[in-house]
């Protein structure tokens, strides 16, 4: 008995020195990673590599044009837009990869940063390598890459036009004339502004930044249902529960804004956009500004909207006042037919800044009490209600299908197998973000079917049960 119960006792603490061990892994691998100076010359062959690749581009386009017939030329064509499509992917995770290499070193070796091999890649300084580290810099990229659709706007110096990328989706592109260096480096600033606001709750996120020529571009996601004021006009009949719904949604979108110490400053109908949901997002920030910092006489206000103080000139700064330009537009929206409603766009939109509700207050008003929160998600950009998908402590939401397709890709590296006890990292880590869910987290959100074939590459019975019990 004595030998059975020493052996009982070696036996626990063998398992215990096991979990802890499991425990402590993930920090020890975090911590390791930290430790190692990134490699500078990632930097250096990124750009020797933009170069080749132009080149090589020079060279297609002689072969096309010195093709002895039509039939060669179309041959070489269809060669070349595989050849495109092939090195969009390449330069997709080339950019990825120099994004997770700016974190690390600005995080842990910012000296890095400062070397003249690093800075000659970044010719137009700190943003534009802070656009990099986002991940938003496609750097060398082209706009005769992406097929145009139609014209969406033909606003001088600021177009905007609906075109089809490498992949065949749907974007909007819009268009900033930069005639100088300084408006060159305003524009790389708001992107970088704009790179911030990933995760805010209901903004139009930006896929993608680049310059060329006098030209700043930025790809954002198109919305099909158009604009707030264009869905207002045909449905003059509206759904009162929708309308508290979408008020709400854009009260999320203006107090994220603001923990972010950023004012929109051109708040209005045509600035909210729908998914095909129904749910409202904020777009179009070519004026944000920083909460706070100085105003001039310059800034594109929509004045429909604006608040006394700002219209009246009597502040110098840009305060956190877009409430005001929310809940004005939002009683468009609703009618204000509700008293409760009305009595609050009443409040929001005195003309004494201090009778003003905090964005808590609104938030926590009692037309809202049967909303529920939505978030978008992460990879697909769709607008999901927050408690029924997966959130890590960066804020990251991510859909049940897109978790799914995460774990079912995140299986093809060895990564997954050496990682312990199937951990799955954000799909937000390119853009430096390093939590990682244990399985009984993730488990809810995925198939039986993907969850048991994770589970069987790191030699682990299936858990159907435990599943089940999580």
């Amino acid at each position: 008995m004595a030998a059975l119960t020493n052996e009982l006792e070696d036996q626990t603490k063998g398992s215990q020195i096991l979990v802890d061990f499991c425990k402590v892994q993930p920090v020890f691998i975090q911590l390791r990673e930290r430790l190692l100076i990134p490699d500078v010359s990632l930097v250096v062959s990124q750009h020797t590599q933009s170069g080749n690749v132009k080149s090589e581009r020079k060279k297609w386009g002689a072969r096309i044009i010195l093709a002895g017939d039509d039939a060669e030329a179309q041959r070489l064509q269809e060669a070349l837009e595989v050849w495109e499509r092939e090195m969009r992917i390449r330069e997709k995770d080339a950019d990825r990869e120099l994004s997770k290499w700016l974190q690390r070193a600005d995080e842990h070796h910012p000296k890095l940063l400062n070397l003249p091999r690093v800075q000659a890649y970044f010719s137009m300084g700190e943003y534009e390598m802070k656009c990099a580290e986002q991940g938003l810099l496609r750097k060398d990229d082209a706009i005769e890459k992406y097929a145009f659709v139609s014209q969406l706007s033909d606003r001088p110096g600021r177009p905007v036009t609906l075109r089809t990328d490498t992949e065949g989706a749907q974007v909007a592109i819009k268009s900033y004339h930069l005639t100088t260096r300084e408006l060159h480096m305003h524009f790389l600033k708001t992107c970088s502004k704009l790179g911030a606001l990933r995760g805010v709750m209901n903004v139009v996120p930006v896929v993608g930044v680049f310059i060329e020529d006098k030209w700043g571009l930025v790809l954002i996601l198109y919305y099909e249902n158009g604009d707030l004021a264009i869905w207002i006009t045909n449905h003059p009949q509206r759904d009162p529960q929708l309308c508290p719904r979408m008020t709400h949604q854009i009260v999320c979108a203006v107090e994220g804004l603001h923990e972010q110490d950023i004012v929109h400053c051109d708040l209005k109908l045509e600035n909210i956009f729908l998914t095909p949901t129904l749910k409202a997002i904020l777009g179009d920030f070519d004026d944000v500004h920083d909460a706070n910092s100085t105003m001039t006489s310059s800034v594109g206000l929509t004045c429909k909207h604006e608040a006394p103080e700002i219209r009246m000139g009597t502040v110098d700064k840009y305060d956190k006042s877009d409430i005001f330009e929310g809940l004005d537009m939002s009683g468009h929206a609703s009618d204000a037919s509700e008293m409760n409603i009305s009595a609050l766009i009443d409040r929001t939109t005195a003309s004494d800044h201090t009778y003003r509700p905090l964005l808590r207050e609104v938030m926590q008003s009692t037309i809202f009490k049967y909303v529920q929160a939505s978030r978008q998600c992460a990879i697909c950009y769709e607008a999901f209600i927050a408690a029924e998908s997966l959130t890590c402590r960066n804020g990251h939401v991510v859909c049940d299908s897109c978790v799914d397709d995460w774990l079912k890709y995140d299986m093809t590296n060895t990564s997954h197998i050496t990682r312990p006890i199937g951990w799955l990292p954000c799909p937000m880590q390119a853009h430096g973000c390093e939590k990682i869910w244990e399985p009984k987290v993730y488990a809810p959100h995925v198939t039986e079917k993907t969850f048991d074939e994770a589970m069987c590459l790191i030699n682990k019975p299936k858990v159907s049960v435990a599943r089940a019990a999580a």
